[in-house]
């Protein structure tokens, strides 16, 4: 930082800002022209930065739903399962209910040779 005009300023150095940018006549001084030069390069690569992360973004967003609907699907499918295996639990159920009655009747159930 220095003093000038009795302001407070910042900026590069001269001599690293040529060194870096190797812009210039030499290494006492800065033309705004090349400052705005670098400025501008600078937010371009940023702004390009910006668009690649926007972009890596919205593939995982796209991804998320993709694995979204991939989980609801399934659990569609465990819901439908849950509800035919219920519904064979009660059928079992009652098969054995109908065999235990029948073995308390004593009656065997017909053979295949029957």
């Amino acid at each position: 930082m220095t003093d000038r005009d009795d302001g407070r300023h910042i900026g590069p150095m001269a001599g690293d800002f040529h060194s870096t940018f190797d812009f210039g006549d030499d290494e006492e001084t800065i033309a705004t022209v090349d400052a705005d030069g670098v400025a501008l390069a600078a937010i371009q690569g940023l702004s390009q930065k910006l668009n690649e992360k926007t972009d890596q973004i919205d593939d995982l967003k796209a991804g998320r739903e993709r694995r979204d609907e991939r989980i609801d699907a399934q659990q569609d499918r465990i819901d439908e399962l849950s509800r035919e295996n219920e519904q064979l639990r009660e059928r079992l159920a009652a098969v054995e209910a109908r065999l235990s009655e029948l073995e308390a009747a004593e009656i065997s159930p017909p053979s295949a040779n029957d």
